[in-house]
């Protein structure tokens, strides 16, 4: 009786697995993978925007996108300006007159062009990311350290925000604008 029970369990267990899969078929449902980029080669431009243009060559070569040394061998040209973290008082307070809050805004400018320096992207695209912060006086270096840290998530943020509208170009919008 035991041996039935045990068979019947594990055969239940199958058809549990079997039908689970079948589901997660069936609803659509597959791993997101990466996406690809319309272009295989490309040429990055820096105009005061060093940090975020090394980052975003690095990643486009792990993605085997070649960037190239001449704007003419290239299908696009990257132009990446005016990489800027701005440190801006919020509120101080009515009492004592302190520093309470700290607001940081990272700013970029994005243009994409082809090499017949038509733009593909709707003019120039800035992306601006606000973060704010509370700072307190007694614990200085902790929030100079929390000051660091958002500084750095915001510039992963705004790299990440770069390559994603570089993924979202049609090649067909690339091809078509070189005619």
């Amino acid at each position: 009786m035991l041996k039935s029970f045990t068979l019947y369990r594990q055969l239940f267990n199958l058809l549990t697995i079997v039908c689970l899969g079948l589901f997660l078929t069936a609803c659509g449902f597959q791993l997101r993978g990466t996406i690809g980029y319309p272009m295989t080669t490309t040429y990055l431009q820096s105009e005061n925007a060093n940090r975020i243009t090394a980052e975003v060559m690095r990643l486009l070569q792990d993605s085997q996108v070649t960037i190239t040394a001449k704007p003419e061998e290239a299908q696009m040209l990257v132009i990446l300006r005016n990489e800027i973290i701005e440190r801006r008082v919020l509120s101080v307070s009515a009492v004592t007159g302190r520093l309470e809050e700290v607001e940081l805004n990272f700013r970029v400018e994005l243009e994409v062009q082809n090499p017949k320096d038509r733009s593909i992207l709707q003019d120039k695209q800035v992306i601006s990311l606000l973060r704010d912060y509370s700072f307190d006086e007694t614990a200085v270096l902790a929030k100079d350290t929390e000051e660091q840290v958002i500084k750095e998530d915001m510039f992963r943020d705004a790299t990440a925000q770069v390559l994603r509208r570089l993924q979202m170009l049609k090649l067909s919008a690339v091809s078509n604008k070189e005619k």
